[in-house]
């Protein structure tokens, strides 16, 4: 059987390790190193945070859309409710 990807995940870093060894026990395998992209979503991580992002399919969107040249709405806008 082949598997493109697995993702693990883990508070111990230790435990990961131990993991990634019982699986290379069993299966040939590599180690792409930190996630940073995964079924069409982008990802970041950081020492405090991680962040998940979809820039690609929200391009694809407003392309089948036609608003790609639409006005941007500044970040943390409000709408107005009449």
């Amino acid at each position: 059987m082949y598997v493109d990807d697995l993702i693990v995940t883990r508070e111990d870093p230790a435990e990961i390790g131990e993991f990634k060894r019982q699986m290379t026990n069993e299966f040939e395998m590599s180690d792409l190193g930190l996630l940073s992209y995964y079924l069409g979503i982008e990802v970041g991580q950081y020492k405090d945070f991680t962040t998940v992002k979809q820039t690609c399919y929200a391009k694809k969107i407003l392309e089948q859309f036609g608003t790609v040249q639409c006005s941007k709405v500044p970040y943390g806008t409000t709408c107005k409710t009449a």
